[in-house]
């Protein structure tokens, strides 16, 4: 019934003026790929463009085809029935060099669909690049998985998934360069961030023996004065792995703004998570903190997984500032590292205790909750191309930037909104308080007032705001987006500078054979959520999974 509903419509599709085809610009869309191909005197930039539109029309029409000849002068294309009149004979004109159809017959004469099955030999990995391109532009992450069943749902075809995926990365070098390709254009990459954001700082380092890359630092200027102006004097430190080809990490800077929201401070992009590239990292983001003045007067407290090189670094250089552990990543420790050995109930019930500990008011408590997990467990002792990757994150986070100035900008309440939200729940919980009035009163405040505050405060007729500590007003919210990251033009990315020395290099291959890891192993504290495969909902496989298959 498809192919018979396609023939019948092929001759009213045909009535069109070829005057509106002329106009209509080619889409990926059937009926657009339809008219791609119109037949003696239409030109195209190149042979390689006549080729692109050669791989759309025939799966607009459901037919396949054998070049006859081609290079990139002369094409000649016929139908894969010889006995079929069909064919193409395109080439380029001496006299104009214009490459176009000079004959053609478009009419098939062998009769109905030619295909045997609902694949299409044309739908090779570069159509797919050439289709996919757009969107992998703006959603780098799209999946092969979901190619595949798009590309089925809008144009009738079944892609087998190595397909995909090759037209993926096909697509991606085609938009960004290739991994290796990148690293030298790194040298222009830190120039523009200079260039076109005064006051960042941007230091690429490599190996001077083996012109190899080693590390990257980023810290945008509008990103180093908000924190200054705006943040608490609070900086979350943390890296993730690398998922291309050379691996290799981000390090990363973080802070919280009067919402509660992260700001990203800086960011690095290094060959290996150890501790001399934790220790560069943290030298460099000393030294935006010393370019905005705010190094001598404040002491910093950091927060960090406990990793040994950021451990080094920050007792290193910023001496005096204090370093607190997440305790996310200390219970994950504790369970891997201690819990192995024991049964799941005992590891849930001295996890529990173990948080107990952590967040213990007393020292006295502490220590009995610290001295009862040691007697009873004796054995306790105690994770794109670069160029691309990097300017990514700046994106991201000027358009965070840009998106929160917008929203700050019109707020009018006193402190950022999740501070207000949780100020208004603790002052109702505040008045069914009684208060025992004295001749005078006195109390500390802790950055917000908690209820019994609250209700002191009111008692005494004065303002909650007054006693909000000034990190959570909206005053400070506004500073921290007040600066802007400019956009970094490319026009010159590809101008060779003679000047600057010998060609980057990239990083050794790390990574193993097969395919590479895109998700992300959760830790033993996260919740693992199982996910069918087949309907994508939770609670079940593939196996046990009741959804019919259409």
């Amino acid at each position: 019934m498809v192919v018979k509903f396609i023939r019948d419509d092929e001759d009213d599709r045909q009535s069109k003026s070829d005057n509106e085809l002329e106009e209509a610009p080619v889409q990926n869309s059937l009926d657009s790929w339809f008219h791609c191909i119109r037949g003696v005197g239409q030109t195209f930039k190149d042979a390689a463009e006549f080729i692109i539109y050669m791989k759309k029309y025939p799966v607009a029409i459901r037919r396949s085809f054998l070049y006859a000849k081609n290079d990139r002068d002369k094409i000649i294309v016929v139908c894969t029935e010889h006995s079929c009149k069909w064919r193409v004979y395109a080439s380029r004109h001496k006299a104009d060099n214009i490459f176009g159809i000079r004959k053609c017959n478009l009419q098939h004469t062998c009769g109905e669909d030619n295909l045997s099955g609902r694949g299409h030999p044309r739908a090779d990995s570069a159509w797919v690049a050439d289709l996919m391109k757009n969107k992998l532009r703006g959603e780098p992450s799209y999946r092969p998985c979901a190619m595949v069943k798009d590309i089925h749902r809008d144009f009738g075809v079944d892609l087998e998934y190595h397909k995909a995926w090759k037209g993926k990365e096909l697509a991606m070098q085609d938009l960004h360069g290739t991994d290796k390709g990148c690293y030298d254009k790194l040298r222009w990459y830190c120039r523009a961030v200079r260039e076109t954001n005064p006051g960042s700082v941007a230091d690429c380092e490599i190996d001077i023996v083996t012109n190899k890359f080693k590390r990257l630092f980023l810290c945008f200027n509008a990103c180093a004065v908000g924190f200054a102006t705006g943040c608490r004097p609070m900086i979350f430190l943390d890296g993730t792995h690398i998922k291309n080809k050379y691996k290799g990490s981000i390090l990363l800077a973080v802070a919280k703004d009067a919402n509660d929201d992260l700001f990203t401070l800086a960011y690095a992009v290094v060959d290996a998570e150890n501790d001399s590239n934790w220790e560069w990292f943290c030298f460099h983001l000393r030294g935006v903190l010393v370019l905005q003045h705010i190094m001598v007067f404040e002491k910093f407290t950091f927060f960090s997984d406990r990793h040994p090189g950021i451990i080094k670094a920050v007792k290193l250089l910023f001496s005096g500032s204090h370093h607190a552990y997440c305790l996310r990543h200390l219970v994950d420790n504790f369970v891997k590292q201690v819990l192995r050995s024991y049964p799941l109930h005992n590891k849930k019930h001295w996890s529990s205790v173990f948080k107990k500990a952590a967040y213990a008011p007393s020292q006295q408590e502490f220590t009995r909750h610290i001295n009862n997990i040691l007697e009873s467990m004796p054995r306790a002792t105690r994770h794109l191309p670069i160029v691309s990757m990097v300017d990514h994150v700046r994106v991201q986070i000027m358009n965070m930037m840009h998106r929160r100035r917008e929203t700050t900008s019109v707020m009018v309440q006193e402190l950022s909104p999740k501070k207000e939200k949780a100020l208004a729940t603790t002052y109702i919980e505040s008045r069914n308080l009684s208060i025992n009035k004295s001749c005078g009163w006195k109390f500390e405040i802790n950055m917000l007032p908690c209820k019994h505050a609250c209700a002191a405060i009111k008692s005494k007729s004065m303002s909650l705001y007054a006693f909000c500590d000034r990190y959570f007003h909206i005053e400070m919210y506004r500073q921290a987006y007040k600066g802007m990251i400019n956009p970094i033009p490319t026009f010159d990315m590809y101008e060779t500078n003679n000047d600057e020395g010998s060609v980057i290099n990239a990083s050794d291959i790390r990574s193993q054979p097969g395919r590479r890891r895109t998700k992300r192993i959760p830790s033993q504290v996260e919740t693992r959520v199982s996910k069918c495969d087949r309907c994508h909902k939770p609670g079940h496989n593939r196996r046990s999974c009741k959804e019919a298959i259409e």
